[in-house]
């Protein structure tokens, strides 16, 4: 009877245990996401925008679209990671 008990403690233990583990994941997922978007609007963005200004909006360079366009896309799709829900 007893052995029988602790396994259910510890069955009920590693449940929640998992549980909490999962949340905590979740919750630094978001906050990483939101750290990335912050960042990517106070620093990324100005030295995108700088960088545009240098070369002509982009016109100087291979690339096919501004800096700038780059560094907002990132700063969108990770507010967008930040409010999905997870599935």
């Amino acid at each position: 009877m007893f052995e029988s008990e602790m396994k259910d403690q510890l069955a009920n233990l590693q449940f929640f245990g998992s549980n909490a583990a999962f949340k905590e994941k979740e919750m630094f997922g978001l906050l990483g996401d939101l750290t990335k978007a912050v960042v990517g609007v106070v620093v990324e963005t100005p030295i995108a925008i700088a960088a545009d200004v240098v070369t002509m909006g982009g016109a100087m360079t291979d690339k096919d679209e501004p800096y700038t366009a780059t560094a907002l896309k990132g700063v969108m799709q990770n507010v967008e990671n930040a409010t999905k829900p997870e599935k």
